[in-house]
């Protein structure tokens, strides 16, 4: 699970660097729906990051007791 979630967590922050030409679409149709604003990219990928940390510290700790 751990290693999923940083998984995820290099997918989100890869996926920020990719250049979107649908960018000004999505500012248009925000100011038309007010719909709110996506989540930070950086916010997702860090709490990927730390509960991925978390899942591999866990693993690593009961396996080292066991």
């Amino acid at each position: 699970m751990g290693g999923i979630l940083l998984f995820c967590s290099l997918c989100t922050l890869v996926w920020e660097f990719i250049p979107s030409v649908e960018d000004e679409i999505d500012a248009l149709l925000l100011e038309i729906e007010e719909t709110p604003a996506p989540l930070n990219p950086y916010l997702v990928s860090s709490s990927f990051a730390i509960v991925g940390t978390c899942c591999l510290f866990i693993y690593w700790h009961k396996k080292k007791n066991s």
